[in-house]
């Protein structure tokens, strides 16, 4: 619904600015061109999706050029001497308007632009999730990422996973060659989350699709199968849940750890 939503808003505007009427010129009507670049791509893929989950914001980004196109021929209209005495026919307003109109704008897109560079406009956030694996982290912990693309987590804040071995990983990223390294066949995986103590599990958030390949299925398995969910810490994009035999009662979970992390780096 929230993609529904944001394409509706988005390809309203847009609708909203090709009925404002401005000469164009050229052999291709720049209003049809730049609402079919802004509505038709990702309108298709939401449709499609509906089927099966192809939509993804990032994929449809450069759509928002048609958006960029249709606000640049009305304002370049509207602050020339035709659209300015179009829409302002008596001389006092068209200088008030030239002064208070770039201030309204700024007014309304400066919150906008400050909350797409924010961590809560990304899918997750992967300093929340070292500052969390920070808190529960003991000496002796293992490390599982669940899905293993998670691991690109490492990438941001790669110090409070050296002191915790990664359990299901057979070679890192840098002697595979591959941005989320190699794990382990299924069947090792499965033995070595058997022979653990303590797993710290790095997870999608509730709601999230699983991933079925034979290696994300048997660590739901084993760790169900093997251990109790002790404790969960929630951030944005992650989930950081800690899995152990028994739980216990040790309130000073994750101060040997953090010193001995940062005594790594």
């Amino acid at each position: 619904m929230t993609e529904w939503a944001g394409f509706i808003a988005v390809a309203s505007a847009g609708m909203l600015l090709t009925a404002v009427k401005y000469p164009v010129r050229g052999p291709v009507g720049m209003r049809a061109l730049a609402f079919s670049l802004l509505a038709l791509p990702p309108g298709l893929l939401i449709l499609l999706s509906m089927v099966k989950p192809y939509y993804v914001d990032r994929y449809v980004v450069y759509c928002m050029c048609g958006l960029a196109l249709l606000v640049g021929a009305v304002a370049d209209w509207a602050v020339g001497p035709e659209g300015i005495r179009h829409i302002f026919p008596h001389p006092p307003y068209r200088w008030a308007a030239v002064a208070v109109v770039p201030a309204v704008l700024a007014a309304v897109l400066a919150p906008w632009h400050t909350a797409m560079r924010s961590p809560e406009a990304r899918k997750d956030n992967a300093f929340a999730v070292s500052t969390a694996v920070r808190e529960v982290a003991e000496p002796g912990d293992t490390v599982l990422f669940t899905p293993s693309r998670r691991r690109d987590w490492l990438l941001h804040s790669p110090v409070p996973y050296r002191m915790l071995d990664d359990i299901a990983l057979k070679e890192t990223p840098e002697k595979s060659g591959t941005l989320h390294g190699i794990e382990y066949p299924a069947g090792d995986i499965r033995e070595r989350i058997a022979a653990a103590d303590r797993i710290i599990a790095l997870a999608d958030p509730e709601g999230q699709p699983l991933d079925e390949t034979p290696q994300e299925t048997v660590k739901r398995d084993a760790l169900g199968k093997h251990f109790n969910d002790c404790r969960t810490i929630t951030v944005h994009g992650a989930r950081v849940t800690v899995w152990a035999r028994s739980c216990g009662t040790d309130k000073g979970t994750g101060v040997m750890a953090e010193k001995l992390l940062f005594n790594r780096t």
